[in-house]
């Protein structure tokens, strides 16, 4: 299970295993967004570094895609967070250059 892959990869606190859960929380075979979006929720109290934080944001942009009422929670919690990588400005940046990607315009209009 690619989800408990990884928690357990989160779990050994190490900047690379960090970033390869990013890459993991992307893949099209994870389909539960509910279960990635808690993930990132829970995992952004780590971000220690950019390169974490960019690599995670590529998994929030799918989970926003199909969960957009997250982006209301990510605008709320995340650009007031006590971690800097956190609140500043560049996820909501990137996330909105993904939402250009977006099929509709009802999705294009949820990132405006």
């Amino acid at each position: 299970d690619i989800l408990a892959l990884c928690d357990g990869l989160w779990a050994l606190q190490c900047h690379e295993a960090y970033v390869a859960v990013g890459k993991l929380l992307e893949q099209k075979t994870v389909k539960d967004m509910d279960a990635v979006w808690e993930r990132l929720d829970r995992y952004k109290e780590n971000f220690q570094a950019w390169a974490m934080a960019d690599s995670l944001i590529h998994a929030a942009a799918r989970v926003l895609k199909e969960r957009p009422g997250y982006l209301n929670v990510m605008e709320k919690e995340w650009l007031i967070h006590r971690n800097m990588f956190m609140r500043s400005d560049l996820p909501c940046r990137q996330l909105a250059s993904r939402c250009q990607r977006f099929s509709t315009s009802e999705e294009r209009l949820l990132c405006s």
